[in-house]
């Protein structure tokens, strides 16, 4: 079975949904995103992000913000221990962010401002988090064999990670560059199968 096209970006569903791609010669690709529950807070997940406490029962001290609440809970951002951290680690933004601050202050933004902003950003990142508005999540793809009818008959290929942010673009282009290598590993070996067999010789799927 032989798969006659690749994807494109448009092919790629949205999070937290399920999509089978038809491809050609009874040939589909079935991708999938689920919330990965086994990862657990971004800011112990992954390096870069800034102060957060605990979940304490305290007010917040002058420095903080609060980022999440549960009842008499609290989680609060340490503004200005992360403000020391950004301008010791070169916190910055991108230059598209930068152009567009300078748009809202008339000029250029000082190195400060710009350390400001990129605090902010992590701030809302992780509050969006605490929020549910993103979530971490496993992307699963697999290539098919299916039937006229469209029922899977065989798996040929698999593929499942974890730790994808469902925020942003960054998982459909892994998504569709995934899928892809799949169909030419595909494409590759209906290849060698059939220049063995022109020759008489008996492969094995």
């Amino acid at each position: 079975m032989n798969p006659s096209r690749l994807l494109t970006i448009g092919d790629i569903p949205c999070a937290d949904s399920k999509k089978r791609i038809d491809i050609g010669n009874n040939i589909q690709i079935s991708i999938d995103t689920i919330q990965d529950i086994c990862f657990g807070f971004p800011w112990k997940e992954s390096d870069g992000h800034g102060i957060v406490s605990d979940w304490v029962s305290r007010s917040k001290y002058s420095s903080e913000r609060l980022l999440s609440q549960s009842r008499q809970s609290y989680c609060y951002y340490d503004v200005a221990a992360t403000m020391a951290i950004a301008k010791r680690d070169g916190w910055g933004m991108s230059q598209d962010f930068i152009n567009e601050l300078a748009k809202t202050l008339g000029r250029l933004p000082t190195r400060g401002q710009t350390l400001a902003a990129a605090v902010e950003y992590d701030f809302e990142y992780l509050r969006k988090w605490c929020n549910n508005e993103w979530y971490y999540m496993i992307l699963s793809i697999s290539i098919n064999e299916v039937n006229d009818d469209g029922e899977i008959v065989r798996e040929i290929d698999t593929s499942s990670v974890g730790g994808y942010e469902s925020e942003g673009e960054y998982w459909k282009t892994e998504a569709l560059s995934t899928a892809n290598h799949m169909i030419k590993d595909q494409l590759k070996e209906c290849e060698e199968k059939a220049f063995w067999e022109e020759r008489g010789v008996e492969t094995i799927n």
